[in-house]
């Protein structure tokens, strides 16, 4: 179901509210061209210490603490293990893991609203919202109130609480992990409510008491919650525990687990001190690698490098759509301010559009050449130097070219072959 709600904006009032938005236009240009500038100062610096670490990097042994190696930069590979029981006292799990998961979500009312605007004669604007609604698991409460169609209404708080318990210590050969190398442990996966210690007692009672083939589906009020239930992989908490149907209700929670298993495979490049890590810091910045899976040093490097250029990428269209929506917002007066005729606005609208765009792109360029000046010179030069010369190759290949029509248009015509002079037996 839809509501619809037309709201009228006189000219007056848009016009006003173009002016007002120069000032986050100006706003959005200069946090733009910042943006542009830190990021590319960024890259070099992570690119140099990638570069820097290649150098100092050296290999240690997993199963050998080598007191040579202390402060060093140093690659180590191999199985990381923690013997720690993580637990969750209200769904009773105890696990070994390096990390233990609890997902909560529920069952809500969301509004989605679609705007149409339609300029009219004398420069007022018709804007339609078109509110719609859809039902959806969310990990967040949605706020009803301030819904525009009654009758949605969602609760306000969770039942359960989300959160994240990771192990305290872990071994890795003869070094150990510090608290933030375990948090990157592994990816988790989801854990089955079957593996909750309360479920195994329960299956276990029925199973002593001569009933086979129980299933954690088959208890109800699990864990102790009235009307919970277990549905697939989730503890299920619906709104309405005497509902026939399973079809979900607004109000119903499911609670998931995810866990990281005690013993996974791992990569290291960081400083070795003692027996444990901690980050490497070069002349431009931290090094501290951790990744999952058992890696040499170089192609630990070559990830970083491969993430260093998409993250660059990405920031580089985050500051070009920035300083174009800034540049947007600046020249918004002008196709407003004609919007007294609406195909004059829209005609202006589109050369401000162009106009913007283009300058943003012109204005990123050029941010991001003089930021390859300040931060490697060097190559920025050489890159010049590159393009003047292609420029002037072209114009000397075309220089080349004009000459030489301009010597096959000046070449005299040759003179036209004499016409065979006619046969004696013709004239006779």
């Amino acid at each position: 179901m839809a509501v619809t709600k037309t709201v009228t904006h006189s000219y007056g009032s848009r016009v006003g509210n173009a002016f007002k938005g120069v000032v986050g236009g100006l706003i959005a240009v200069v946090a733009g061209v910042c943006l542009l500038w830190w990021n590319e100062g960024r890259t070099v610096k992570r690119q140099r210490t990638l570069d820097q670490g290649r150098k100092d990097v050296v290999e240690a042994k997993y199963d050998e603490v080598d007191s040579s190696l202390e402060s060093k930069l140093v690659h180590v590979s191999g199985a990381a293990t923690t013997d720690e029981v993580l637990e969750d006292p209200e769904f009773y799990f105890a696990v070994k893991a390096f990390q233990l998961e609890r997902k909560v979500e529920m069952y809500q009312w969301v509004e989605h609203e679609e705007h149409e605007t339609k300029e009219k004669l004398g420069g007022s604007e018709e804007e339609t919202i078109t509110y719609t609604y859809s039902k959806e698991w969310r990990e967040d409460i949605v706020d009803s109130s301030s819904f525009e169609e009654s009758g949605h209404d969602n609760p306000d708080s969770m039942p359960f609480e989300a959160g994240v318990i990771y192990a305290s210590e872990a071994s890795f050969g003869d070094y150990s992990l510090n608290k933030e190398q375990i948090k990157r442990v592994g990816t988790p996966i989801e854990l089955a409510p079957a593996k909750s210690d309360w479920v195994q007692e329960q299956i276990k009672k029925f199973t002593d008491a001569g009933q086979e083939n129980v299933k954690a589906s088959d208890l109800g009020n699990v864990c102790g919650h009235r009307g919970m239930e277990i549905r697939g992989k989730t503890f299920y908490l619906p709104v309405n525990p005497n509902a026939q149907s399973n079809t979900a209700q607004v109000g119903d929670v499911r609670v998931s687990f995810f866990y990281v298993g005690p013993k996974q495979d791992i990569s290291i490049i960081a400083q070795q001190t003692g027996s444990s890590f901690q980050t490497y810091m070069t002349k431009n910045g931290p090094l501290d690698e951790l990744r999952n899976g058992i890696m040499g040093a170089e192609e630990i490097f070559q990830a970083a490098e491969s993430e260093n250029k998409v993250t660059a990428w990405i920031l580089r269209l985050f500051g070009f759509i920035l300083i174009g929506m800034g540049f947007s917002a600046i020249f918004k007066p002008l196709p407003t301010l004609m919007a007294v005729v609406p195909f004059l606005g829209k005609i202006v609208g589109a050369g401000v559009g162009l106009i913007a765009w283009t300058l943003a792109a012109v204005i990123s360029l050029i941010v991001i050449a003089l930021a390859w000046l300040f931060y490697r010179p060097i190559l920025a030069i050489v890159l010049i130097a590159a393009a003047v010369g292609i420029v002037v190759l072209i114009m000397k290949m075309k220089g080349q070219a004009t000459e030489v029509a301009e010597a096959a248009t000046a070449a005299p015509a040759p003179e036209p072959t004499p016409a065979p002079a006619p046969s004696e037996e013709k004239q006779s």
